[in-house]
C-alpha cells in the first residue's frame, strides 16, 4: 500500500475500499458537508481533495504516478474488488496461463523488428513505398492508442483488469515479431533466428522484473471466499476462511467483524463478542461493529457492558432510532425502567412509526400504572402495524384491566 486517503474511514470506508463502498462514501460526504449532495458534487469533493494533495505534495504525487506506471506495465496482477493474482495462482487451470509480461515482451520484440525493418528494408520485401508508409502510419496509430489508454489511467488508479483492452494490440505487434523470426527460419538463417529468440527471452525476463513491490491482499481473498461460502450456506467453511483472513492480517477489522457475524449466526455469542470487540479496538468509530457487539453481549446477559457500548453510539451517532430502542431494551433488562422509557421515547421521536418502541414503552407505562397512556401507544402500534399480535394482546389486557370493552 503506497498511500492512504486520509479521511476515508471518517467517510465510512476502510483502507481496502472498493467501488462498492461508494454509497457509504457519498453518505459520509453528506455528513461532512452537512447537506444533501449530488453525485457530481461527491466527485468534485474528491477532485478538490486530490488537487490539494498534488499542490501541497508535488514530489509525492509524481512518485505515485511513477509507481502506477510501473504497476501498469509490471508483471503483478493488481486487484480491486477481486484478488486476481491469488485467484489465478490457486486455480488448477488459470495458474498455467501466461501473464501480462509475455504480452509486453512480445510487443517490444515486435516493435524492435518493425523499426529495424523500416530502417533497413529487405530486398525480398515486395511492398510498395506507399503501402509501406500506410502500414507504418496504421502501426503508429495502434501504438498511440496503447500509450494514450495507458496515460488516461495514470491520474486515477491502476488495477489489472483495466489493462486488458491493450493486450490484443500488444499481441498484434508481437505477432509481427514472431512472423519475422519465422521468415528467418524459412530462409535457413538459423543463427539470426536463434539470436532473435534469445532477445525475446531477455525481454521476457526483464518484463517479469517487479520494479515496485506489490503483494496481493491475501486477507481480502479469504474474505471474498468466505462470502461465497456464506451465500452457498456453508457456514463452517466461511468461518474457516474468516480465520484464515485474520491469520493473514491480524489487524483486519473486517476479518474480525465478518468472523463475529458468522459466529453470532451459529449462536456462539462469546466468540462473536470477542471478535466484535477486536474489530472495535481496531476501528472504534465503526458504529455497526459496536452495535453488533452490544447485541452479542446482550445475548449473554452482560447488560452493563452492552449499555456502555450503546451509550457510546448514542453519544456519537444520535440519530439512530434502532440504537435507542436496543438501549431501552437493555436498560429495562438491567432494571433501569425510567432510562428505558426515555430511550423508547427518543426512538419514537426519531421514527414515529417504530411500532415495537410504542409497544415496549406502553409496557413500561402499564407497570407504572399509566394505563391510559399505555393504551394510546398500543393503539398507535396497531395503527402502524395492524398484524402486530403482541400489541393487540397487550391492548386487550390493558382494556380489561380498566373494565372497558374488549
Amino acid at each position: 500500500r503506497y498511500t492512504i486517503i486520509p479521511d476515508l474511514k471518517e467517510l465510512g470506508a476502510g483502507d481496502d475500499w472498493t467501488c462498492f463502498d461508494y454509497p457509504k462514501m457519498a453518505q459520509g460526504v453528506e455528513r461532512k458537508l452537512g447537506r444533501k449532495v449530488k453525485h457530481s458534487e461527491v466527485s468534485s469533493y474528491f477532485v478538490e481533495k486530490a488537487m490539494q494533495f498534488i499542490r501541497t505534495h508535488p514530489a509525492r504525487a509524481l512518485e505515485l504516478v511513477a509507481i502506477k506506471a510501473a504497476l501498469f506495465w509490471g508483471p503483478q496482477e493488481v486487484g480491486s474488488n477481486k484478488v486476481i493474482a491469488l485467484e489465478k495462482s490457486n486455480s488448477a487451470t488459470l495458474r498455467y496461463l501466461p501473464g501480462f509480461s509475455l504480452a509486453l515482451s512480445l510487443a517490444i520484440f515486435g516493435l524492435l523488428q518493425f523499426f529495424l525493418a523500416r530502417r533497413r528494408p529487405s530486398t525480398q520485401d515486395e511492398t510498395s513505398p506507399s503501402e509501406a508508409e500506410h502500414r507504418f502510419e496504421m502501426s503508429m496509430l495502434l501504438l498511440a492508442f496503447v500509450l494514450a489508454y495507458f496515460a488516461s489511467y495514470l491520474p486515477f488508479f491502476v488495477v489489472g483488469r483495466y489493462r486488458i483492452p491493450v493486450i490484443p494490440f500488444l499481441l498484434l505487434f508481437g505477432a509481427y515479431g514472431l512472423y519475422c523470426v519465422g521468415r528467418l527460419f524459412a530462409s535457413a538463417r538459423w543463427s539470426m533466428a536463434v539470436g532473435w529468440l534469445a532477445v525475446l527471452a531477455v525481454l521476457y525476463g526483464v518484463a517479469s522484473i517487479r520494479l515496485v513491490p506489490h503483494e496481493p491482499n491475501r486477507a481480502q481473498w479469504h474474505l471474498l471466499r468466505a462470502s461465497c461460502y456464506r451465500l452457498d450456506d456453508k457456514p463452517d467453511l466461511a468461518i474457516r476462511e474468516c480465520r484464515a483472513a485474520i491469520e493473514a492480517d491480524p489487524a483486519s477489522e473486517e476479518g474480525h467483524r465478518r468472523l463475529a457475524d458468522m459466529l453470532y449466526g451459529k449462536g456462539d455469542y462469546p466468540g462473536a463478542a470477542e471478535h466484535y470487540a477486536r474489530a472495535v479496538e481496531r476501528r472504534p468509530d465503526y458504529m455497526q461493529a459496536r452495535y453488533n457487539l452490544a447485541m452479542a453481549l446482550l445475548a449473554q446477559r452482560r447488560h452493563e457492558e452492552a449499555i456502555a457500548h450503546l451509550r457510546w453510539i448514542v453519544e456519537h451517532h444520535a440519530n439512530q432510532p434502532n440504537v435507542h430502542y436496543l438501549l431501552g431494551r437493555t436498560l429495562r433488562a438491567a432494571g433501569d425502567v425510567e432510562g428505558a422509557a426515555e430511550q423508547y421515547r427518543r426512538a419514537i421521536a426519531l421514527q414515529p412509526d417504530y411500532y415495537q418502541a410504542h409497544n415496549n414503552l406502553a409496557n413500561i407505562l402499564i407497570a407504572q400504572g399509566k394505563v391510559d397512556q399505555a393504551i394510546e401507544h398500543y393503539r398507535r402500534a396497531l395503527e402502524i402495524h395492524p398484524d402486530y399480535d403482541t400489541a393487540r394482546q397487550n391492548l386487550e389486557k390493558a382494556l380489561r384491566s380498566k373494565g372497558g370493552p374488549n
